[in-house]
């Protein structure tokens, strides 16, 4: 077998670039590298960054099966669910593994960080798409402007390193390179004839069906785990579907044995999955995946059918890059378990291009950066100004694109004439808010919407809280959750535009940045389109997203909580702010409590279980007492021992609850 070594020596003294295939042992030998020059005393820590909670959750156990568990921190939206995380004792620690987003938000406030720091980032060739490319980017400057007075590394790995030649440049870097992989991989290109009937990402996998199945029927069990990859998580969930009642044709496989992944599924679900597809022998065959197996996680895959090769985005569709091809048949054939690994791809005559660059490892360029709005206001928050990128960004950043963030985010009000940040401004940055949704905040608070919006709701100020928190958390979610409530028959406005906001809001931004003259406002626009009502646009219908908390098993839930959760914690931020009433921070913070309480049960819990906490959780009466209480101790907690003592009054509750605190102190106290 072949695997990659790295000498610490080399890693002190420079820079690298590691490029090798999956399962070389890249991730493992740059962690033990990086570990000893941190024992020697010679580097502080190590900060990991990974694409994934779930590539976090494996480089950690990788990580603490090196330095020790004591030794590890991890921070994703996942390990703050635990009520004992701490953000200070977590980056304390001597090695810490994060998401590239969470690190670029880290690292923006306190860039000491890197002071005596080895950087280790993971999927080196995420740098190629937009969306994640600001925030690796926005690392490699500041790593950039520190190491000019103090000490720091950085290693960046791929088995599909793009641009290879301009970021040894860059970073002044040394390359190592494996070109032999530990098991042998055989690929077969699957080529269709005919063409795809109708548009859109349902006639394009309905083409390619037909395919799968006879691809399928021609193998048999010897082949499996087989993963399919399929880039879009609600095809991933119809394609399962549809094999499940397949299965006779298939052959050799039953209905149990097939499964989807993807983000959006439940944590214990998730989790349930990866623990399975770790084991020599497990129970799932066939699974159809998105993103989130085929990045830095290593399962036992003997064969992998890449199905889908195109992005069916809001108002656009994109081949997907060479580089992801490559890195998803690379995750056939585990070492230790098999000498030979099977790829398979079934394209369409108009993506045979796209797979011949993939196999020659021809990968494509970064040509713009993803949410280049954002950084401006993100960098006047911690105290910098946009000269870092101008100086320190990669040459191949367009640094014009820069300049024209500045002025979009002062013709929406986020940054004055003298590039201060309004009170507005403050709030999107400080919580990280992505630029499409910068029309809805100037909707409701430049254009005086927000009033608009509690005068529907005058009965009940908790009622324009939540209706405030879905729509962003519903914008948040972009449009897959969207499709799937219209699948179910329950909508998450109360009138369908919404779907269309994303591409709308991109396309409010250019004509901004084309012409500050723009005559009909993003909303009132989509509004006209759709002959709807400006409020149905304001007013999330909160009954469609309690149906989808209600329903953890057929629903996005665990990601849907999660944003209801950054809307409330955005709310809060408006609140002190002084954008809004003081009420909603207290509001805010009952329903952040809330959202989070709401996934610690469903990483733990019974779906039934979780599904009474909203109903109790969400009757007004109990909002309005919670909010009246604002209760420190976790909503979990509190339900679960109502439940015990079988109430559903959060003030009885409550009272029972202290009452027996009290009384488990008293007791504490006279035994010591």
């Amino acid at each position: 077998m072949v695997f990659i070594k790295i000498d610490p020596k080399i890693l002190e003294s420079s820079n690298l670039l590691i490029i090798a295939p999956t399962g070389s042992g890249k991730t493992y030998n740059s962690i033990s590298s990086a570990w000893k020059l941190v024992q020697e005393g010679k580097y502080s820590r190590i900060i990991i960054l990974a694409p994934t909670r779930a590539a976090c959750d494996d480089i950690a156990r990788t990580a603490r099966s090196i330095a020790g568990p004591n030794n590890v921190g991890v921070d994703t939206s996942d390990a703050r669910l635990d009520p004992n995380w701490r953000l200070d004792v977590t980056w304390s620690k001597p090695v810490i593994v994060t998401t590239y987003e969470r690190a670029d938000s880290i690292i923006m406030m306190f860039h000491e960080i890197l002071n005596d720091s080895i950087i280790i980032l993971d999927e080196a060739h995420n740098i190629l798409f937009p969306e994640r490319a600001t925030a690796i980017i926005d690392i490699l400057c500041h790593l950039k402007m520190i190491s000019e007075r103090a000490r720091t590394r950085i290693v960046m790995l791929s088995a599909t390193m793009p641009m290879i030649e301009e970021l040894k440049k860059y970073l002044n870097a040394e390359v190592i390179a494996l070109d032999g992989r530990p098991v042998e991989l055989r690929i077969e290109k699957v080529p269709m004839s005919g063409n795809v009937f109708g548009r859109g990402a349902e006639p394009y996998y309905n083409t390619k069906y037909e395919v799968l199945i006879s691809l399928l029927k021609r193998l048999d069990r010897s082949y499996t785990p087989i993963l399919i990859y399929v880039p879009c998580r609600r095809m991933a969930e119809k394609i399962a579907e549809r094999l499940r009642k397949a299965c006779d044709r298939i052959g050799w496989v039953s209905e149990e044995e097939i499964v989807h992944h993807h983000a959006g599924l439940p944590t214990n679900k998730r989790r349930e999955i990866e623990n399975e597809l770790k084991k020599l022998e497990p129970k799932y065959r066939i699974i159809i995946a998105t993103d989130t197996l085929s990045q830095s996680v290593n399962f036992s895959f003997r064969t992998v059918i890449v199905l889908g090769l195109k992005l069916f985005l809001p108002g656009e569709v994109k081949y997907i890059e060479p580089a992801v091809i490559q890195q998803v048949l690379g995750r056939a054939g585990r070492p230790g378990y098999w000498n030979v690994g099977y790829g398979f791809i079934i394209y369409t005559s108009d993506e045979e291009d796209v797979v011949n660059r993939a196999l020659e490892r021809i990968y494509g360029r970064l040509e713009t950066l993803g949410d280049y709005y954002v950084l401006p206001i993100r960098l006047a928050y911690s105290g910098k100004s946009i000269d870092i990128w101008v100086r320190y960004a990669p040459p191949f950043i367009d640094k014009s694109e820069l300049s024209t963030g500045v002025e979009i985010c002062k013709k929406l009000r986020l940054i004055d004439e003298e590039n201060k940040l309004t009170p507005l401004g403050r709030v999107l940055a400080r919580e990280y808010v992505p630029s499409y949704l910068f029309p809805l905040f100037d909707f409701y608070f430049n254009y005086g919407y927000w009033k608009e919006l509690e005068n529907l709701n005058r009965e009940s100020r908790i009622e324009s809280a939540l209706a405030f928190v879905l729509a962003v958390s519903y914008l948040l979610q972009k449009v897959w959750t969207v499709e799937k409530m219209f699948d179910e028959k329950k909508i998450l406005c109360k009138a369908p535009p919404f779907e269309y906001y994303v591409p709308e809001a991109e396309i409010y931004i250019r004509d901004i940045e084309e012409d500050s003259s723009t005559k009909l406002y993003l909303v009132e626009r989509i509004a006209k389109k759709f002959n709807a009502r400006i409020e149905q646009l304001v007013e999330p219908d909160i009954d469609a997203v309690l149906y989808a908390l209600y329903n953890p098993d057929i629903l996005p839930a665990d990601q849907l909580a999660e944003t209801c959760r950054k809307g409330a914690q955005i709310m809060r931020s408006l609140a002190r702010e002084g954008l809004i009433d003081q009420e909603y921070d207290r509001i805010g913070e009952v329903l952040v409590n809330i959202f989070k309480s709401y996934r610690r049960l469903l990483r733990d819990s019974d779906p039934r279980y979780v599904a009474k906490f909203v109903e109790v959780m969400f009757r007004r009466e109990n909002l309005e007492k919670l909010v009246k209480k604002r209760l420190s101790f976790g909503l979990d907690q509190l339900f679960i021992y109502m439940t015990s003592i079988n109430t559903e009054d959060v003030e009885t509750g409550i009272r029972e609850l202290l009452r027996a605190l009290r009384k488990f102190n008293g007791k504490r106290s006279n035994s010591s």
